[in-house]
C-alpha cells in the first residue's frame, strides 16, 4: 500500500503596519466627516489576516474584508459591523488589496444613497509628536536687613 503525504506550504509575509492611523481629508457627506475623521489605533487583534484599528471614540473601526483581487477592501465603518461579522459592510472601502490601510489613493464613500469615489480622503500613519518638556526654575531670594540700634 502506497502512502500519500500531502504537504501544504503557506507563504507568510510579515508586514509591520502603523500602530495608529489618521483618517481625514475632504468628505462628500459632512456626517461621515464628523463620525470617521479621527485617529484609529491597532487593538492587538487580527481579522482576515490583517490588524484591526479602533477609533478613539470606540464606535468606528478599520478592518480588512478578507476578499481578494479586485474585491479586496480595507473597510471603515461601525464597530458593530465588525462584531457581527459583516466584514464587507462599511461607510468607506479602499478597493485595494494592501497589507495595511495606508497608501490607498482613492476610497469609495457611502453618500447620498450610493458609493462614490473620493480621491480626497487621506488615511496616513499617525506619528505622535514627542512631548516637549518644560522646565520651570524658581529662584527664591531672601534678603536679610540688619538694623543697628543706637545705644
Amino acid at each position: 500500500m502506497a502512502k500519500v503525504i500531502l504537504i501544504r506550504i503557506q507563504k507568510i509575509i510579515l508586514v509591520e503596519c502603523c500602530e495608529s492611523v489618521l483618517v481625514g481629508g475632504s468628505f462628500i457627506d459632512e456626517y461621515n466627516e464628523e463620525d470617521l475623521a479621527q485617529i484609529y489605533h491597532q487593538n492587538g487583534t487580527v481579522v482576515n489576516g490583517r490588524p484591526i484599528y479602533i477609533g478613539e471614540n470606540d464606535t468606528y473601526a478599520i478592518w480588512f474584508d478578507g476578499d481578494s483581487g479586485t474585491d479586496a477592501d480595507w473597510t471603515i465603518g461601525p464597530l458593530e459591523n465588525l462584531d457581527d461579522g459583516k466584514y464587507t459592510w462599511g461607510i468607506m472601502a479602499s478597493n485595494h488589496d494592501a497589507e495595511c490601510p495606508v497608501g490607498n489613493t482613492i476610497w469609495d464613500e457611502a453618500a447620498n444613497g450610493k458609493f462614490n469615489q473620493n480621491p480626497y480622503i487621506l488615511v496616513t500613519c499617525n506619528i505622535p509628536v514627542a512631548e516637549s518638556t518644560t522646565t520651570t526654575t524658581t529662584t527664591t531670594t531672601i534678603t536679610t536687613t540688619t538694623v543697628a540700634l543706637g545705644m
